[in-house]
């Protein structure tokens, strides 16, 4: 039945039409090419049994995990530099979560943190964690230059996308989307140093 989606087949007698000439689709099946076809009426009752075990959702969200995961970095506010980096699985807070633990990490090597968000992050969680990491928050003069500097992380991400080919990613995975992400956000860092150099900042 993915094909007869993947491929505009439009009924079931097409589809064991198209299985009986198509090695594509033979193959995609599972039959050999002396293998006998079913008849139509086999797919109407496989319907029947995707509806009762809730296959295609299965497959639905299967692939949904397959494809959503989202990258996280931090940079300093002096230079802009990808300073930390993080790739974990989509979910309704995965953003607030990682930035909490990335925060966390940098106040273990700084004395002092800023921090620039975006709307999306001014929950009473986020706050809170921030918080937990140092007891400042809006009142302090570093507020103010996070939130000029904050266009930075958006920089490295568009970066990352046009240049870095995160737009869509080619690989499967966490663990193989973390290093391809990583990687970029490294080469991120050696076009920015490079150009930090030349004008000799």
């Amino acid at each position: 039945m993915m094909l007869q989606v993947l491929y505009s087949v439009r009924s079931e007698r097409q589809l064991v039409e198209q299985i009986n000439y198509n090695l594509l689709f033979r193959w995609f099946v599972g039959l050999s090419i002396d293998d006998s076809v079913w008849i139509h009426s086999v797919f109407s009752k496989n319907r029947e049994r995707m509806i009762d075990n809730d296959i295609a959702i299965d497959l639905f969200n299967a692939t949904v995990d397959m494809a959503s995961f989202l990258g996280h970095v931090t940079t300093d506010n002096r230079h802009g530099l990808v300073v930390n980096v993080q790739t974990t699985k989509a979910t309704g807070t995965a953003e607030r979560d990682a930035a909490a633990e990335m925060l966390g990490e940098l106040a273990v090597r700084e004395k002092h943190i800023t921090v620039g968000a975006d709307k999306a992050y001014d929950t009473r969680g986020f706050v809170q964690a921030c918080r937990a990491v140092d007891g400042r928050t809006t009142r302090h003069v570093g507020y103010e230059i996070s939130q000029r500097k904050r266009k930075c992380i958006e920089q490295c991400f568009g970066w990352a996308k046009v240049v870095g080919r995160m737009r869509q990613v080619m690989v499967r995975g966490l663990d193989k989307v973390n290093q391809a992400f990583t990687l970029t956000m490294a080469a991120y860092n050696i076009t920015r140093l490079r150009n930090l150099d030349a004008l000799g900042a």
